[in-house]
């Protein structure tokens, strides 16, 4: 179903410039589908408000009405969407660009190639019906098929006066308290459906949140006063066998696809205990994404990206420090600009040394590993007289308190020293 390159801007320029000017402003707020500033976890926030809004003070059972259309983007059809934008957009120009791109699933070439496709990989895509469907993938279907359903929208808020409504696409929840007035609305809902020439999935029906119910990928039920929020069963097996697999294979590939899922991980504990996460879902620090690729990349040294800066840790950042001169922080780590990145990657090629830049796209860069470990030993020593150096000029304030003449006596000398040591200046 992937479009040409010419045919994405062609969608893209309508979507952007047409449709979204004209008619995002008759959508109502809760269909989130694909828009600005709205989408999945705009769902599932609204979804979790009303939640609490119509919980809140009420111990009986609340009840959902759960809807899915069957085969939605396949069973849009032409004469009404156009009709609607007709009435809707006055440009005629405008009116007839858009006939042209939702007619194209009429020409013979579209199920011609279905065909071959479903052959060849023994596929059963399904086939578009004369003047029936939208094209998959398109930006402007996307939008279109948002805007189908506006009509239907509107009439559930304003004239069933469902005040709990959100729809993704063709996913519909409501929720109220009453029981017979649920059936009503339910009844009321599909009635408008073959208006519009569509079908309800047999799975749409009425929940109590007692039993629970799933929707977008969670499934939340009430236990006592309480609302639990978990991933459906079928997509933690989908994922865990995803994850699972890189887990062991390709380790960093493995952090980029938890990533992904993030949104998910926050919703189930399970998910974080499970790859030891450390309950902090991929929102992790410069020094958690430090330690997690030092088990791949055991000689190579590490600089993180940051919202800033770029950081090191530990034995990377004794080599940094030596190499440039710079101080350590007190927990063992060092940050520095984009500019100094660009200074310590020069002396790290000069020594041939192998280093990994972890930003978006992550660049590894090869070089002798013996000779980094072997740094790395000499920076760890180096370290360490460093810290015993700071101890004993602590311990020589606490002395010195009494008598300055004989403690900047015991400084200079030991500074005398120390700087002969690490051929560092200053004290």
């Amino acid at each position: 179903m992937s479009q040409s390159f010419s045919d994405k801007v062609v969608n893209h320029f309508v979507a952007e410039y047409y449709l979204l000017p004209l008619l995002e402003n008759k959508l109502i707020d809760t269909n989130v589908a694909t828009r600005t500033g709205k989408g999945l976890s705009y769902a599932e926030k609204k979804v979790s408000d009303f939640l609490n809004q119509i919980t809140y003070n009420y111990d009986g059972d609340i009840y959902i009405i759960k809807i899915d259309v069957h085969k939605y983007f396949y069973n849009i059809d032409h004469n009404i969407l156009i009709s609607m934008l007709e009435r809707d957009i006055d440009d005629k120009k405008i009116i007839n660009l858009l006939k042209i791109i939702i007619n194209e699933t009429n020409k013979p070439y579209v199920n011609k190639i279905i065909n071959n496709i479903n052959t060849k990989h023994n596929l059963d895509l399904p086939l578009y019906k004369e003047g029936v469907g939208l094209s998959i993938g398109a930006m402007s279907s996307q939008f279109l098929a948002i805007y189908y359903l506006n009509d239907l929208d509107h009439y559930i808020k304003q004239k069933l006066r469902c005040k709990y409504y959100v729809r993704y696409m063709d996913d519909l929840l409501i929720l109220t308290r009453n029981e017979d007035e649920i059936k009503n609305i339910f009844i009321e809902i599909n009635n408008y459906f073959h208006k519009l020439k569509l079908e309800m999935n047999p799975k749409s029906n009425v929940y109590k949140l007692s039993n629970g119910f799933k929707f977008l990928g969670l499934k939340r039920q009430k236990y006592f006063h309480t609302i639990s929020t978990n991933i459906i069963n079928v997509n933690m097996r989908r994922i865990t066998k995803k994850l699972d697999k890189l887990y062991n294979e390709d380790y960093i590939f493995f952090l980029k696809s938890y990533s992904s899922y993030n949104g998910y991980f926050n919703k189930d504990k399970g998910f974080k205990d499970r790859y030891n996460m450390k309950g902090k879902g991929f929102t992790m620090s410069e020094r958690e994404k430090y330690e997690q690729y030092r088990e791949k990349y055991k000689n190579y040294l590490l600089m993180v990206k940051g919202a800033k800066y770029y950081s090191s840790f530990d034995t990377d950042a004794y080599v940094i420090s030596e190499l440039l001169n710079y101080r350590l922080f007190k927990n063992n780590s060092i940050g520095y600009s984009k500019g100094t990145l660009y200074k310590i990657i020069k002396k790290l090629e000069v020594f041939d040394l192998p280093y990994v830049i972890i930003e978006d796209k992550d660049i590894v860069v090869p070089g002798n590993e013996k000779l980094y470990a072997e740094m790395i030993k000499s920076c760890e020593k180096m370290h360490k007289l460093k810290q015993d150096a700071d101890s004993l000029l602590d311990e020589l304030i606490k002395i010195g308190s009494d008598n300055e003449k004989k403690y900047e006596e015991i400084k200079k000398m030991i500074n005398d020293e120390y700087n002969k040591l690490t051929n560092v200046k200053g004290d």
